[in-house]
């Protein structure tokens, strides 16, 4: 899942930017096979999921404060 929505505050924009790239990473590492087997595959999927799930929390962090001022 990409995500288009980009942060407004700074330390948001910088945090997200460190997700995506380690989401990007871990990405690529398992679409060149860089698993050495399903259970080490299953582990990078879910850190994937949990970054993704970071992101979403980071976003709606941003909102929220962005609505507070």
């Amino acid at each position: 899942m990409v995500s288009d929505k980009r942060a407004t505050n700074n330390q948001f924009k910088a945090l997200q930017d460190k997700i995506l790239k380690q989401k990007a990473s871990i990405t690529k590492d398992v679409g060149a096979g860089g698993c050495t087997d399903f259970s080490n595959y299953q582990f990078k999927v879910r850190l994937i999921h949990g970054l993704a799930l970071a992101e979403r929390e980071l976003l709606d962090l941003d909102s929220k404060v962005d609505d507070d001022y």
